[in-house]
């Protein structure tokens, strides 16, 4: 597992770890990598919950989406 966030930056160290890669883990496990974005909530969690992503994110996902290409759009 790696820590990517830009926050592993600042912790770790990392100089590749940052917020443009458009999510929080990579984790590989035989011969897959999931990517991994994490969000918090502060408030007691409502019957439904909704959170938006940012471009970098949304990026990451057209990007690694199986037979996408880096320059799909909405």
């Amino acid at each position: 597992m790696r820590w990517t966030s830009g926050y592993a930056a600042v912790v770790n160290g990392d100089d590749e770890a940052s917020d443009s890669l458009g999510y929080d883990f990579e984790v590989t496990w035989r011969d897959t990598t999931r990517l991994y974005e994490v969000n918090a909530l502060s408030d007691p969690c409502a019957e439904r919950v909704e959170c938006e992503l940012g471009p970098s994110e949304v990026e990451a996902a057209r990007r690694h989406a199986p037979g996408a290409t880096a320059t799909a759009s909405c």
